[in-house]
């Protein structure tokens, strides 16, 4: 019986020492086989601001990564405003995300802008005098909407050539006598009601800007160079016109005087070869 016993008792110490000598930082089984099951949970990435994406276990378990901002996603580049010579235009491109705008200085056509006028070749053609048999067919070339509709008051014609010229009573008389209302119904004014008819003019000759001057102010003097439509095209003239410089205040220009000259001078601002006018028509 007391064999026994001390037997007993030697094992029950041996398992004491053995549970002491146990490293309680070793992981248990249990432990070592856990296998982390992340979720996320996501604030995304915008076009300038980074994002954040979290992981999380069901344990506890938690960690973060940062998402990049995309970045702008930009369209093409389109005109914003006009170039003037005095103002530059702009550009701008937007954001197809965000619709965010950017803008860039735009100066293409500064010069077209400011002093390219295609109803000039109306006054050039009729021998560059500003009078009435040169003014009345701009008004049918730069202001459309008055083009071939009847009965339009005297007034309103006027009105519209007095944007452009510096309109005396003398030339509104001149102008209603040289275009007094035509056989051929095409064209005229009409006494009797005190009306006019603007045709349709099609193009009457090679007309281009070349250049200005500065005189002060918003003063200028404009070259231009033209030549007739026919079978033999004429020999190139030039000429030039002193302005009054309004566009880029959104008004016509006006134009003071217009005469034939033998050539252009060389210190002119010039245009860069041929130039179209991007800015909207005066109206």
């Amino acid at each position: 019986m007391k064999k026994r016993l001390v037997l007993l008792l030697a094992v029950l110490m041996l398992l004491c020492l053995a549970a002491c000598g146990e490293n309680p930082e070793t992981p248990s089984t249990t432990e070592l086989s856990h296998t982390h099951n992340y979720s996320s949970t996501e604030i995304p990435a915008t076009c300038t601001e980074k994002g954040l994406e979290t992981f999380s276990c069901p344990c506890g378990d938690t960690y973060t990564e940062e998402i990049p901002a995309t970045g702008h996603t930009w369209g093409d580049w389109a005109r914003k405003t006009y170039a003037f010579i005095d103002k530059a235009g702009s550009d701008e491109r937007v954001c197809s995300v965000c619709s965010a705008a950017e803008t860039r200085e735009r100066t293409e056509s500064a010069a077209a802008n400011s002093f390219q006028d295609g109803g000039l070749q109306y006054v050039i053609w009729s021998g560059g005098n500003l009078n009435g048999y040169a003014m009345y067919p701009y008004a049918c070339h730069e202001f459309h909407g008055y083009i071939e509709q009847p009965g339009i008051p005297a007034e309103d014609v006027f009105a519209l050539l007095a944007k452009c010229f510096n309109l005396t009573e003398e030339i509104k008389n001149d102008i209603k006598t040289v275009f007094k209302a035509s056989a051929q119904g095409e064209y005229g004014y009409d006494a009797t009601t005190d009306t006019f008819f603007l045709p349709y003019n099609a193009e009457t000759g090679n007309f281009l800007f070349l250049g200005y001057k500065h005189d002060g102010g918003n003063k200028y003097t404009t070259y231009y160079s033209y030549s007739d439509f026919g079978f033999e095209e004429t020999e190139e003239a030039y000429w030039s016109f002193a302005v009054e410089y309004n566009r880029s205040n959104g008004q016509p220009n006006k134009y003071l005087s217009a005469k034939q000259v033998d050539s252009v001078p060389n210190d002119i601002m010039q245009a860069d070869g041929w130039v179209e006018f991007e800015g909207p028509i005066p109206e």
